[in-house]
């Protein structure tokens, strides 16, 4: 059982494979990406399948929000299916120009977001995407920019 899913927008697959890295970089190794070859889904699985059995078996989960997040509907009914089942929710903003204010209400009332897209000082990752083999560099800030306020 992955003790953290990640949830992104198939658009945000660099910054997921980034916090994944960072993330067991850390020490938290019991996570689940999608597109992680070891921990993820393998070819020929049912994907919604397997996605809604990881969301059932986690005990968190991180919504890395970006405007590719808020447009879909399957990482809205992701969203669903984790605050059905009463996760522990996280938000993350990686997207530059967003700001916790101009999100939905209904993404910041109940759970804490953070802003790694603005910020002080910065930490780039390199990560190669899988299939294609790019490499691509993503950046996270290190200290926290936006807080919601209370």
């Amino acid at each position: 059982m992955s003790r953290i899913l990640i949830s992104h927008s198939s658009s945000d697959n660099a910054p997921a494979i980034a916090l994944r890295d960072w993330l067991v970089a850390e020490g938290w190794n019991d996570l689940f990406l999608d597109l992680d070859p070891e921990r993820g889904i393998a070819a020929g699985e049912r994907w919604e399948r397997a996605l809604n059995e990881a969301a059932r078996r986690c005990e968190a989960v991180l919504f890395l929000i970006s405007k590719a997040w808020l447009a879909s509907r399957w990482c809205m009914k992701e969203l669903t299916l984790a605050r059905r089942l009463n996760k522990r929710l996280f938000g993350v903003l990686i997207e530059e120009g967003q700001s916790i204010g101009d999100l939905p209400s209904d993404v910041t009332s109940s759970w804490q977001v953070v802003n790694l897209a603005t910020g002080r000082d910065h930490q780039q990752f390199r990560i190669t995407l899988p299939i294609t083999g790019e490499e691509v560099h993503v950046t996270f800030c290190q200290t926290w920019g936006d807080t919601p306020e209370k």
